[in-house]
Parts: C-alpha cells; sequence; structure tokens
C-alpha cells in the first residue's frame, strides 16, 4: 500500500489535526520536502522520526520509546 509521511501522520488522528499542524511537526523534524515520500524510500532514522511525529499529533500523556 503506497503511504505518504503526510497521509501517516495524519490519519493517525483521523482527520481531527489540522493540515497546517502536520506540516509544522513535519518540519521541526526535519523532514520538510519529504512529505510526498513513500514510506519505504525514508532511511530507518527519517522511519523514526514519522514515528515521533505520530506520537507528538496524538498528544499522548505517555510515550514510551
Amino acid at each position: 500500500m503506497y503511504m505518504t509521511i503526510f497521509i501517516w501522520v495524519y490519519y493517525t488522528l483521523k482527520n481531527t489535526i489540522s493540515k497546517k499542524s502536520v506540516d509544522e511537526i513535519i518540519a521541526v523534524l526535519g523532514l520538510k520536502g519529504k512529505e510526498k515520500s513513500d514510506l519505504t524510500e525514508l532511511s530507518g532514522g527519517q522511519l523514526q522520526r514519522v514515528q515521533i511525529a505520530r506520537s507528538l499529533v496524538s498528544d499522548s500523556k505517555i510515550l514510551f520509546f
């Protein structure tokens, strides 16, 4: 299945977060310009940052790493 970084982060909360917020988080984590990249095209470190972005948009009280 083709999943881009933006889609992977945005649909974490089933569209309850604004697209602007997702763009900001992606930029902060150094993934700006990769929003339309397929997850299979990313390095291991980039994939870890995508998972961090998903954690940040979920607004969890506790994060396990």
